[in-house]
């Protein structure tokens, strides 16, 4: 059964507007934020999504680095530092309905039976707590204008961005 390249182009479009980069100003937790430190030291954070892998959030976090060497008439940039941490977010969920529900009477318990009662409450809340970790990058980098030894190329890392499809071709 032969398809239409009308058809073929339409699902290769839709399947890319459904793909969601994560790469974008910082905005709800994830994305990428930088602060100038002098004329030529910036310091750039990539906040990833759950899930990410440290080598992608750091990609992303040399990738912004890229974009501002660009922007402010740079060739060359290195990587002065760099430092990762998860971001690690707990939450607990409730249960909609209570193990002892509201009779309106006092209940009466022995000590043994209170304590007995918060042991079990405890390990509830334990077993209904969760944990998600996302990576945040930190890298500080000095912008020069001609290459050394331990640069990277302003071009050669924005092409790579591309290449990879964090960035789109217009950049």
């Amino acid at each position: 059964m032969r398809h239409s390249p009308l058809l073929h182009l339409s699902l290769t479009a839709l399947l890319t507007a459904c793909a969601v980069t994560p790469y974008q100003p910082y905005s709800g937790g994830v994305g990428f934020s930088e602060v100038g430190l002098t004329k030529t030291r910036y310091e750039v954070l990539y906040h990833g999504t759950t899930g990410m892998d440290e080598g992608t959030a750091k990609n992303h976090a040399i990738t912004r680095a890229a974009e501002l060497g660009k922007q402010n008439g740079f060739t060359h940039f290195r990587i002065v530092s760099s430092a990762v941490r998860e971001d690690i977010t707990r939450s607990a969920e409730h249960d909609l309905f209570p193990r002892r529900p509201w009779t309106g009477e006092t209940q009466r318990m022995t000590e043994w039976e209170w304590r007995r009662e918060q042991e079990l409450e405890a390990s509830r809340r334990a077993l209904n707590t969760r944990s998600t970790s996302a990576p945040v990058v930190r890298i500080v980098v000095d912008y020069v204008s001609e290459d050394c030894a331990a640069c990277l190329s302003v071009e050669a890392k924005l092409k790579e961005a591309v290449d990879k499809g964090i960035l789109g071709g217009t950049r």
